[in-house]
């Protein structure tokens, strides 16, 4: 059996993944997880650092430690057949191909498998007819430094960079970027009519107008959240340095970033830059479509 191709690096690896479990029984296995200083099999090994419950009664997600007799990892694993060949496996068993679900996409890292499945009957194992594809509304596996989705609340119920964003495909300035899809009422955003302006917003790693300096003498980067795209038919869109507000913050996850200032007018209509204030929210979505109320466990090995 051939080993695949190491990883050159692991930090070209997400430092940290999170798996969401909407309507599958296998809730044990939703959580983040963290990547360890050694490889298997030329990958990145994850094991599970806690545990996500949803709560119905807040609508939110809640965080407990994992059970460190209990933990489950996120590995890639030979198979147990004949034709061996190596899927990355989120299970309990460090090492073997036994767990509940499995992507035999040959990425270097996780989040970028597209094809996983879930496993289907319990007390099962060993047949192929024990795997069904998994659901994308039930199932999700992401980079906990790149999120999915963010919500924006900048502190004013009718201001329009208020609503949903999502992940763009590709990144900008080699980090994460994100298109504005649901407005503040929570409904989509309308594509823009002939010869007009694009409606969404986005939230983007630009580089500052501010001069260079000795710590910063390429100048320096910030997250901008702006309104509009300078190159409308690229994609990803190129995009302006101007916007209602930034950070400074040099985070993967703008949505951790802890200081943000808002554009400001005074009396005589002349700009200036100040805090954003304690109603500016910038948050990780992290929900499923669907959820599953009751408990269970399903684990089977790949053959």
């Amino acid at each position: 059996m051939k080993l695949p191709e190491p990883v050159n690096e692991l930090s070209d690896t997400p430092k940290r993944v999170e798996i969401l479990v909407g309507g599958y029984p296998q809730q044990e296995y939703a959580g983040v997880y963290e990547r360890e200083d050694e490889m298997l099999n030329g990958r990145p090994i994850y094991v599970q650092i806690n545990q996500m419950r949803w709560c119905v009664e807040h609508n939110k997600p809640l965080y407990n430690a994992a059970n460190k007799k209990l933990l489950n990892y996120v590995q890639y694993v030979a198979t147990g057949s004949r034709n061996a060949n190596f899927v990355w496996m989120i299970g309990p068993e460090r090492g073997k191909p036994v767990g509940a679900f499995y992507s035999a996409d040959g990425n270097i890292n996780p989040t970028e498998s597209k094809n996983w499945y879930a496993c289907k009957y319990k007390g099962f194992r060993g047949s192929k007819n024990s795997w069904v594809p998994a659901k994308k509304k039930h199932f999700c596996i992401q980079d906990n430094d790149k999120p999915m989705f963010l919500n924006l609340d900048v502190g004013s119920p009718i201001d329009s960079r208020n609503g949903v964003y999502e992940l763009l495909p590709e990144p900008f300035n080699e980090k994460a970027a994100f298109i504005q899809i649901k407005d503040r009422n929570g409904l989509p955003i309308a594509a823009p009519m002939q010869n007009e302006d694009r409606k969404e917003n986005f939230i983007y790693w630009i580089k500052s107008n501010a001069s260079p300096t000795k710590n910063y003498p390429e100048g320096q980067y910030v997250w901008m959240i702006g309104p509009t795209a300078e190159k409308k038919a690229d994609k990803p869109p190129i995009l302006r340095n101007m916007g209602g507000f930034y950070s400074e913050d040099d985070c993967l996850n703008p949505a951790i970033c802890k200081n943000w200032y808002a554009f400001h007018e005074n009396e005589g209509k002349k700009g200036f830059w100040g805090d954003a204030g304690i109603g500016f929210k910038l948050t990780h979505i992290k929900q499923p479509k669907h959820i599953y109320i009751s408990t269970g466990e399903l684990r089977r090995s790949v053959r």
